[in-house]
Order: structure tokens, then sequence, then C-alpha cells
């Protein structure tokens, strides 16, 4: 595995992208487990979500060595959402098949996606999307995938489960530049989002 960025497109987020080389019997060697981990890892029927869990680990791992974070494990909160033991900034992990993306941030709630383009997106599109999104993206591919992408990120950043796409999660173009909000009950929370490439995929930070 690789370092393949790191960047701080917004002032208190920085972000570390690593490219995955390693086989899972290399990636199960080098990335520190502690017993429960072991289980949990070994117990994981689908050999690309183990690899998935140890990729996150690792990564997560030797981009805090990297960016001077401390770093005393990684938990999960009652959701499933990842934090750093002690809790130093918030964290937002995506993994693809060959590469890993994490961010932290100092200024609050952070999500992070990677998407590739393909014409699955385009056929479940509407239903996961209002009908001035479908609209806006009008068959476009590459927009409906930085919209899909986006969605993924600002589910990430709010964390907890019962979100409805197509009704919590909003978006719009104000002035050009794409915009967001996550409106479930009594929580309400603006999203900007940073949109980037990372070889074939979008990748879209939320924040």
């Amino acid at each position: 595995m690789a370092l393949f960025s790191k960047t701080s497109p917004v002032q208190g987020i920085q972000v570390v992208v690593w490219k995955l080389t390693e086989s899972f019997e290399e990636l199960f060697e080098d990335t520190s487990l502690c017993k429960e981990e072991t289980q949990t890892c070994l117990s994981i029927p689908v050999p690309a979500k183990q690899k998935e869990f140890l990729a996150g680990k690792y990564v997560i791992e030797r981009a805090c060595l990297l960016l001077g974070i401390p770093y005393e494990g990684l938990e999960k909160d009652e959701y499933g959402k990842p934090y750093l033991r002690g809790k130093p900034c918030e964290i937002s992990l995506t993994h693809t098949e060959d590469y890993v993306a994490v961010a932290f941030s100092e200024n609050g709630a952070i999500g992070i996606d990677l998407e590739k383009s393909r014409d699955q997106i385009m056929r479940i599109f509407p239903r996961l999307f209002s009908q001035l999104e479908v609209e806006t993206v009008n068959g476009d591919l590459e927009e409906a995938t930085v919209y899909w992408s986006a969605k993924e990120a600002m589910y990430k950043l709010y964390g907890k489960r019962s979100v409805d796409f197509r009704a919590h999660l909003m978006l719009r173009k104000e002035n050009g530049n794409l915009q967001g909000e996550i409106h479930i009950k009594d929580f309400h929370y603006p999203c900007q989002f940073h949109i980037s490439r990372i070889a074939e995929y979008y990748m879209v930070l939320a924040y």
C-alpha cells in the first residue's frame, strides 16, 4: 500500500488517500489488531469485506502518524460510525477495491465518499433523488455520480440510521456550486462540498 495523496482541501480538514496493493495476508500481518478485532475480521464471511476492514484500520493508523494526530485505537458508536479513541478529531472513511480515503476534521462532523460512474446509478437515480434533482442532472451520468457521492457523504456526516435519501438529504445548485441540507425531524444541517477526482473515481467531501 502506498500513499496516493495528502491534501487539506478546507481549513481544518485533511484528507489522506492510499492506493491499496497488498493482499489480505499482507494486510493481516501489518495491521495492529486486538484479540476482539482479530475475531471480528475473521468472522466476516466475505473476503473482500475482510480486506476492507483491515485496510481501513491500516490506513487510519498510518494517516494519524503521518498527520501527527494521536492514535489510541479505533472505535464505533452505536450506529456503526467510526471514531478515534479519545476523539482528537472527527473522521470519515471510504473504500473502493483499490483506494482507501480517510478525512480528519477539526471543524466538526464530516463525510467522505469515493464513487465511480456506472450505469446502475442512472437506473435507480429517480428512486433516491427528488424531481428537482433529477431535472438538474438531466440524464448526465457524470453529474449523477457526483450527486450520488454527495448524498453518500452527507449520510456519513449525519452518522445515524433511518435516513431517506430522497426526503432527508437535499441537494441544489447555487451559483454553480453544489449545496446540501440534511433535514431529519429536528435536525437541520447545511452542507458544503469539496469535489475532486482520484483516478477514475469522484471523491466528495461533505462538511
